[in-house]
Order: structure tokens, then C-alpha cells, then sequence
């Protein structure tokens, strides 16, 4: 498993589409359920419309984060 910091794959992916500034940015969507203090979120990483990654952890930074790693996976990045 990768030792990557909390924002290190949405560091690398924002770097991936500066390079490749023509491809467009992409766009987190998040979303939270359950209560507060149990919370799960989801987070979603789309380019133009469409959905690259997805990710679902108990933080909404490492729901990103999954969903960067998962984007960048999808693209072939990683």
C-alpha cells in the first residue's frame, strides 16, 4: 500500500490536469450520511460530466482521496 499523505493523490491528480490543462479540471462532488459522529462519505471526482472515481471513507478528505487514487487509476496514471 502506497504511503501517500491525506492529499497526496488529489495533489497529484490537480498536477495531472495542469500539464494537461486542455482535458479540463476536475470536479468533486461529496456527499455525507448517517449522523455526525458516524458519518460516511462519499465522494465523487468527475471530468466534464463524467464520473473518473469514487470514493467512500468516514472522513470526507479520505472519501477524496480514494476517489482521486481511484481517477487516477481510471486515466492510467498510476
Amino acid at each position: 500500500m502506497s504511503t501517500q499523505t491525506d492529499a497526496g493523490y488529489r495533489q497529484q491528480l490537480n498536477n495531472y490536469f495542469q500539464v494537461n490543462p486542455v482535458i479540463g479540471q476536475p470536479d468533486y462532488e461529496c456527499t455525507s450520511t448517517g449522523r455526525s459522529n458516524e458519518a460516511e462519505w462519499t465522494a465523487v471526482v468527475r471530468l466534464k460530466g463524467v464520473e473518473y472515481g469514487r470514493g467512500v471513507a468516514t472522513t470526507k478528505g479520505r472519501a477524496m482521496e480514494t476517489a482521486a487514487h481511484n481517477a487516477l487509476e481510471e486515466l492510467g496514471v498510476l
